[in-house]
């Protein structure tokens, strides 16, 4: 918008176009005041000088008023009127947007769907299955001392079984920090 206010002529077709849409998100996000004010500045810079019709600093302010009025009105509206005024600024930005069609990639979309419902596993075995057991390993410990991770809650739900012994396996007893020891070590009764 700033190269078109600043060297295109007032008269082209494509002038106003990007001054009035970015009038119309300045107004959506509450900032039409400083969006006028650079308008103004943009317009005094203008190196394009016209000989006849109003000028543009003129026809600018005029918009700018209008604007203005709609965002008063904006301001007093309710939801609805807000709604349609926001559809028409998406209608606008699709008028001047440019679409490029491409091929996809081929692999299909998932989504989540409700059924069948997932349950943690850990919490199922700690609540249904906890004499089932007579010994847990875990394999790869260093990945359970995450704080607050959902492998870690799962570890040290299992680790809590009274009467199970616990074998911890890991090629790497932490993460280079001392404070990845402290989660695990915790969590085990010695």
């Amino acid at each position: 918008m700033e190269k078109n206010l600043l060297h295109a002529h007032q008269y082209e077709t494509s002038f106003w176009a990007p001054v009035q849409l970015a009038g119309q998100v300045a107004l959506l996000l509450d900032d039409v005041e400083p969006f006028a004010n650079r308008c103004r500045d943009l317009a005094d810079r203008r190196s394009v000088s016209t000989d006849y019709g109003p000028s543009v600093p003129q026809v600018l302010n005029e918009r700018l008023e209008t604007l203005q009025e709609e965002h008063l009105r904006f301001q007093e509206a309710e939801t609805a009127e807000r709604n349609v005024v926001l559809a028409q600024l998406f209608d606008s930005l699709l008028n001047v947007a440019t679409w490029k069609s491409r091929t996809g990639c081929g692999t299909p979309l998932y989504a989540y769907t409700p059924q069948p419902r997932r349950y943690p596993l850990a919490r199922y075995i700690q609540r249904r299955r906890r004499h089932h057991f007579d010994l847990l390993v875990l394999d790869e410990a260093h990945e359970f001392s995450t704080k607050g991770s959902a492998q870690q809650k799962a570890a040290h739900r299992l680790v809590q079984f009274p009467g199970v012994p616990t074998l911890a396996l890991t090629g790497s007893l932490m993460g280079g920090y001392a404070s990845s020891l402290f989660p695990n070590a915790c969590s085990c009764r010695l």
